[in-house]
């Protein structure tokens, strides 16, 4: 017979094994770490997503949390969207263009590794349209690395 006693030592509301959403965090100004982008298929209906996962860093709410968003690639407006927002993070997508002999579909899949470990600021925005809520990231940049202190070398004086 189970007691419920035997659950008392490792209770954590916080550890549902689930990763939280953007829905979990309040609207405001974030730095995020990405921890994994890539192409998955959805598992009830197996359309093709692009599947982030981040590290909150600092931001109003979630700091230390890791966080799971998708892109949906439904609309040619999307997928532009998205190019944008890889071009903030510092990938050439304005270079993925069949012209160039780099289409898109081929670059996005190559470009992805990339994106670990990169750090970037953005706002998360709750937007709601035609009765539904929309939970949004703005990605604003890459964040910029902080600045090392100047090594023994560089401080040595000319003489």
């Amino acid at each position: 017979d189970m007691s419920l006693d035997e659950f008392d030592n490792a209770y954590n509301p916080n550890d549902t094994g689930r990763t939280a959403t953007l829905e979990s965090l309040e609207n405001g100004d974030y730095q995020l770490m990405v921890q994994s982008a890539e192409l998955t298929t959805t598992e009830r209906t197996g359309e093709q997503i692009l599947r982030w996962v981040y590290v909150v860093m600092s931001g109003p709410s979630g700091v230390g949390t890791v966080v799971e968003s998708v892109n949906f690639f439904r609309s040619q407006v999307a997928v532009n969207l998205l190019g944008a927002d890889l071009a903030l993070l510092g990938l050439p997508t304005h270079e993925w263009t069949v012209a160039n002999g780099k289409p898109f579909s081929r670059m996005l899949k190559q470009a992805l590794p990339q994106l670990d470990n990169v750090t970037f600021s953005a706002s998360k925005v709750t937007v709601e349209r035609n009765g539904k809520t929309y939970h949004n990231l703005r990605i604003r940049g890459r964040s910029t690395a902080p600045a090392s202190m100047p090594t023994l070398e560089k401080a040595r004086l000319p003489f």
